[in-house]
């Protein structure tokens, strides 16, 4: 349909509002196409009905959220759908006010604001409750499917679509596919494979008598889920085939624009693609995603940077990038409402969604929780957290905690009414057992019945306390996909844990595994920092704070520090005959071999360039010596070759100083060591001298 076409629309709905539902379809039809001018029309339509009927101003403010959401323009379909849902109260619109509470969740959601959306998903079913139309009910309940999936609420995700499916006579062929899509989404999360390609192919057989054109929407979402599908599959061809068909549906839909450049991103790097374009597109989606105020899609976008730098090894600009993405993933946390459904249609789910009606705020728990964990970064930290804080959200007894630790399981339990157990004791041996076949099968446990025997565990009781556990969780800890550890949750009540906490106890793990990550990419970039790269010794600013605080604790206690300055001999002209490349290996290797000599209260570093330093901690003139003569004649027995030539020696030489009561400043000691050095070369080379007064 033409503009012009439109246009003579609206002039007809001027003249007789009862067009409205002509106009509405005609727009709809456009979707995706000039949206200023469609957007100018259906204020148009807002104008000229306001005054005249109420039902056809109703429909036409319908129409301008929905546009505006389909848009990207979160904020607008928010203003509008605030005032239109005040205006439908005033009016008694029961309908028309459940239809705004759906657009208005739909909106919350993809802002983040979770607590909000909860909101309007019980004020839509409130409203329906006074109107009975089951296609606007149906409609919330499959809003609310994806609303508790994107909360990784998947298990009540579920329990909503098992209501929906008991309402199957009331379903049209457009719900049967929203529906057919949210269990496509909702296997493609659970990465089940064969279920995903099931409601494909239902989703597939609705949406095909549609025309791509005047359905653009529709197909987008399709394609985006379907083309992550076949990324799963291994089906390159497909997968891009359907990103790039998505690609021009979506091109002026800025929601379903963001979250089809992000599935396509993931692809790329999932099949290794760390291109500068992979980078550039991120960059821009994320910037489209925080203009719009879509904070998930931004917190997702910021992740995906985050593994885009992980695999270039760019640890410094990884964690610049998991800071932001938390930063805005707080933003959706800010006071939610906090309310869930609590009288469905159902009488079943009707008690099923009562028990969970406080999900909401324990999530928020859950996340400070997690808040909590990325605020120190250290093991010990994280392990208080955990212990101290799960027994606010569930039925516990005792917390185990385990930990991979130079490959061997670190365990530690806290019983909540008698304290930390020792490490002797029955009930930590059993359950290490527990946790270490977990980690090593990587397999998660849920035992509500005592019975511990299918692990070689008939009772596992605690030797001291007469503790008998009747119940566990065990949820394995990973980073990357790699299982790092193990959180163990017991009581000693039989069935203790229903499918709730068992939810929970999931959600804390995987807060666990994020800040496990937090915490190595943390120390890597702190590390970075502290070290030269080339040979994993002390960069000089630390070397040289670190050797002045020593300087400072030893002259107070009338110990001595000893400062040895090393310099590679005639390095420059290695660099010119045999290439950079041999240079930095003979660097890398006298950096290797001073680390070797040194114990571990003293420093070494790289001074710069090809000259090195080490601090020695308390070392008498002999053992200065000592440590001095083995870094040097270690480095002249190494051969390093080239392609063209072999056993090419390099030799280095050295100057000693060692602090005595006399030597007033660190800087002192670092200048005496140097004339040392210096004198070294004067006597030509590859010796050491240790600085005298006379020199």
């Amino acid at each position: 349909m033409q503009k012009k076409q439109l246009s003579e629309l609206l002039e007809q709905l001027k003249k007789d509002p009862q067009k409205i539902d002509l106009f509405s379809k005609a727009v709809r039809q456009k979707m995706g196409e000039d949206w200023q001018g469609m957007i100018a029309l259906i204020d148009e339509a807002i104008a000229s009905t306001k005054e005249v009927s109420m039902e056809a101003y109703g429909k036409a403010l319908l129409l301008k959220i929905e546009y505006s959401m389909t848009a990207g323009q979160l904020d607008t379909a928010i203003r509008f759908g605030e005032e239109a849902n005040l205006l439908f109260e005033k009016e008694n619109e029961a309908e028309k006010a459940a239809q705004v509470c759906r657009l208005l969740l739909i909106s919350y959601r993809e802002q983040g604001h979770y607590g909000k959306a909860l909101d309007m998903a019980r004020k839509a079913v409130e409203k329906w409750r006074i109107h009975q139309n089951s296609e606007i009910y149906l409609e919330c309940l499959l809003e609310l499917v994806q609303l508790y999936v994107d909360m990784r609420a998947i298990p009540y995700a579920k329990k909503v679509l098992n209501l929906v499916d008991s309402m199957k006579s009331h379903m049209t062929e457009a719900l049967k596919y929203k529906k057919a899509l949210e269990s496509f989404y909702i296997a493609l999360e659970q990465n089940q494979e064969a279920d995903a390609i099931e409601e494909c192919k239902k989703a597939y057989s609705l949406i095909e008598p549609y025309d791509k054109k005047s359905y653009p929407e529709k197909w987008g979402e399709f394609l985006i889920l379907r083309a992550q599908l076949n990324a799963k599959r291994k089906l390159k061809l497909q997968a891009e085939k359907d990103f790039k068909e998505a690609g021009k549906l979506t091109q002026n839909m800025d929601l379903l624009k963001i979250k089809l450049q992000l599935a396509w991103s993931r692809y790329e790097l999932e099949v290794q693609e760390e291109s500068a374009q992979v980078l550039e597109k991120l960059e821009q989606t994320i910037k489209l995603a925080g203009v719009i105020g879509a904070v998930p899609l931004v917190v997702k976008g910021l992740a995906l940077e985050a593994k885009y730098y992980e695999a270039l090894e760019n640890w410094a600009q990884a964690y610049k990038a998991l800071k932001r993405s938390k930063k805005e993933e707080a933003k959706g946390l800010e006071n939610p409402v906090g309310l869930w459904i609590e009288t469905l249609e159902s009488g079943e789910a009707k008690e099923e969604m009562k028990a969970s009606e406080n999900l909401d705020q324990q999530m928020k728990y859950m996340a400070n929780v997690g808040q909590a964990l990325s605020a120190d970064l250290s093991l010990e930290n994280m392990q208080q957290v955990i212990q101290n804080e799960v027994a606010k959200l569930m039925k516990v007894d005792i917390v185990g905690i385990a930990m991979m630790k130079k490959e061997e399981l670190s365990y530690k339990v806290l019983d909540l009414a008698n304290g930390w157990l020792p490490g002797e004791d029955d009930l930590v041996r059993y359950t290490l057992r527990i946790a270490d076949f977990c980690t090593q099968y990587q397999v998660n446990l849920v035992i509500n019945d005592g019975n511990f025997e299918e692990y070689s565990l008939k009772n596992i009781v605690g030797s001291q306390n007469g503790m008998q556990l009747q119940s566990a969780i065990v949820r394995t800890l990973k980073v990357e996909n790699q299982v790092v550890g193990a959180l163990v949750i017991g009581s000693y009540e039989i069935g203790a844990y229903s499918e709730q906490a068992i939810y929970k106890a999931e959600v804390l793990a995987t807060y666990l595994g994020m800040a496990l990550k937090n915490s190595s990419l943390y120390h890597q970039i702190h590390y970075l920092s502290d070290h030269d790269h080339l040979t994993g010794l002390l960069s000089q600013p630390v070397a040289l704070k670190k050797g002045e605080t020593l300087f400072k604790e030893n002259h107070k206690k009338h110990k001595k520090t000893a400062v040895v300055m090393l310099d590679t001999d005639w390095f420059k002209q290695v660099n010119n005959k045999y290439g950079h490349q041999l240079g930095d290996e003979v660097l890398r290797k006298l950096g290797s071999i001073i680390k070797q000599n040194v114990d571990e209260g003293d420093y070494a570093g790289r001074y710069g360039g090809e000259q090195f330093i080490a601090i020695l901690n308390n070392k008498n003139s002999q053992e200065v010596n000592l440590v001095a003569k083995r870094i040097k004649e270690t480095l002249e027995a190494e051969n390093f070759e080239t392609k063209k030539e072999k056993n090419i020696k390099v030799t280095i030489s050295g100057g000693i100083y060692i602090c005595n009561e006399y030597t007033l400043n660190f800087a002192d000691a670092l200048r005496f060591a140097d004339h040392a050095l210096y004198r070294a070369k004067l006597l030509g080379r590859n010796r050491i001298i240790s600085y005298s007064l006379n020199d």
